[in-house]
């Protein structure tokens, strides 16, 4: 098989990731209320649960390749997408819940892959339904902290269900993953190149938006905005410091790129929907054919899940490529930037 791109191999490990969360939350949902609302439910175990057996018939389907950086990639965004769908306190760090997760995943994960391999090995047969049946029982009673009542025989039988249930969509899907359809690459064509920072991808809906899955506190989104065809010719300069120094920015800066260039930085912080936000701006202009091209670029924070200092990292990421960004020609308003992964 040949050799998938690195933004091949994310895109993929996304894809993976997502399957993870949709099975978790399936699992989830058909669980806790067979088991009751007044047992403790662990939901971390279940999602360990969940992405091993994505992992393991993930790597059982690459034929003895060695899954490299998909399976790194695929723990990372599931994790951080786990942990984002079901909120951290205000008081706990992201990147510390996330090293703490990815731990212990990682000390599960081969007592998972033991139960699979011998439950595979025996599984055309009675004793592999068997195997199946008894391990899907010892996980309820372990995602349930050992207080699940076995004698309602009917519950018991939905609970085993919904845990067998994950094992048999990872066995279905996963094996039938169209690897070349997932890893395709969204390169939206315009009149910008944008050189996006490893790991950050365009998404398959609205064109100029990118995210990274290890990051989901955090979006980006680009615009090339019209050019300003009667423009008087005056130093873009000026015209970054006016878009820095509005009333409702903060942290206003403009950065000379060069004699024709210029950026426009700031910020804002007005909630959405009552969600705290930290959002990133940034500008980028430059004179060229008596007309003032323009693009400007945010990075979306989720500010009661982001680290202070991982934004201002993600900012200082992102405000060199932006800084390095390029405009190809005339171009019409709304297109998408080309992005180079």
């Amino acid at each position: 098989m040949e050799a998938m791109t690195r933004d091949g191999e994310l895109r993929t490990a996304a894809h993976l990731s997502e399957l993870a969360l949709k099975w978790w939350r399936e699992c989830h949902d058909e669980f806790v209320p067979t088991v009751g609302d007044n047992v403790t439910i662990d939901r971390a175990l279940m999602f360990h649960y969940t992405m091993s057996a994505v992992a393991y018939w993930w790597r059982l389907g690459r034929c003895g390749e060695s899954p490299g950086r998909v399976q790194e990639a695929f723990e990372r965004y599931a994790i951080a997408r786990f942990i984002h769908r079901c909120g951290l306190s205000p008081k706990v760090r992201a990147t510390e819940v996330r090293a703490w997760f990815l731990t212990r995943y990682r000390a599960i994960f081969p007592f998972f892959e033991e139960r699979f391999d011998k439950t595979l090995a025996k599984w055309q047969t009675d004793d592999g339904q068997r195997l199946l049946h008894l391990w899907a029982l010892q996980l309820v009673m372990e995602f349930s902290s050992r207080r699940f009542d076995l004698h309602d025989k009917e519950r018991a039988r939905r609970a085993v269900l919904a845990v067998e249930n994950v094992w048999s969509k990872a066995l279905l899907q996963i094996l039938r993953l169209d690897v070349d359809a997932v890893a395709v690459s969204v390169d939206p064509m315009s009149n910008l190149a944008v050189d996006a920072p490893e790991g950050w991808l365009a998404t398959a809906g609205p064109p100029g938006e990118f995210y990274d899955p290890a990051l989901p506190e955090y979006h980006v989104w680009i615009t090339v905005v019209d050019p300003l065809v009667d423009y008087d010719g005056s130093d873009p300069m000026v015209v970054a410091r006016d878009l820095a120094h509005q009333p409702d920015r903060t942290a206003g800066s403009s950065v000379r790129l060069g004699p024709d260039r210029a950026l426009a930085v700031y910020r804002t912080s007005a909630d959405e929907s009552g969600v705290p936000k930290d959002d990133r701006h940034w500008w980028l202009l430059e004179r060229r054919d008596n007309c003032l091209q323009r693009a400007v670029f945010t990075l979306s924070v989720l500010a009661a899940e982001a680290d202070p200092r991982a934004t201002d990292e993600v900012a200082a990421l992102w405000q060199a490529r932006i800084s390095a960004a390029q405009f190809r020609s005339q171009h019409l308003e709304g297109q998408a930037p080309q992005v180079l992964l």
